[in-house]
């Protein structure tokens, strides 16, 4: 592995998940391994205080009641309907004008 592990949690050749045991934090030792074959490892990093960082602040805003939390999901969604609406239109004037400026021969 690249990097020493302080937990491995799989391992895999392509999608399909493969027999593994840990030896060490730096390797482990896989059932029928094939050195022609790719194998992906998923696991944490034994350093991996080196490699993260704390959050210093995070805001978060709940609805007071699911009557409201649906109200603004509605709104959410109506506004991006909205905006998909008005992006489309830009993108078809935009287009109009480029196949003017190419002679118009559509």
């Amino acid at each position: 592995m690249a990097h020493s592990a302080s937990e491995v949690f799989g391992v895999y050749d392509g999608s399909a998940y493969i027999d593994f045991t840990v030896v060490d934090a730096d390797n482990i030792q896989i059932t029928n391994y094939d050195d022609t074959k790719s194998y992906t490892v998923n696991y944490m990093r034994q350093d991996k205080y080196n490699f993260t960082t704390n959050m210093n602040d995070v805001t978060v805003h709940y609805a007071s009641s699911l009557k409201d939390s649906v109200d603004r999901n509605i709104t959410q969604t109506n506004d991006l309907a909205t905006e998909n609406s008005i992006l489309k239109r830009q993108m078809l004037e935009v287009l109009v004008r480029l196949d003017a400026l190419e002679g118009g021969s559509n």
